[in-house]
């Protein structure tokens, strides 16, 4: 699907948020999606309020990590 494909960046995270994520080599919407929380919280400078923010952005549009 096309939204996998999607940058991040087109889900207005928070900076903070999104640099974690882009310096753990997570530049996609795709793959966030296959992430569990704790695979996210590896990443460094990922917390438990990263990851709620970046569920309820994906919520927004409808969709959700696999848990």
């Amino acid at each position: 699907m096309e939204i996998y494909s999607t940058p991040l960046a087109k889900l207005a995270l928070s900076p903070r948020t999104l640099n974690a994520l882009v310096r753990g080599h997570i530049t996609r919407v795709g793959q966030v999606l296959v992430l569990s929380d704790e695979e996210l919280l590896e990443i460094r400078n990922i917390s438990e309020r990263c990851i709620e923010e970046v569920d309820a952005k994906l919520a927004e549009m409808n969709l959700e990590r696999e848990q």
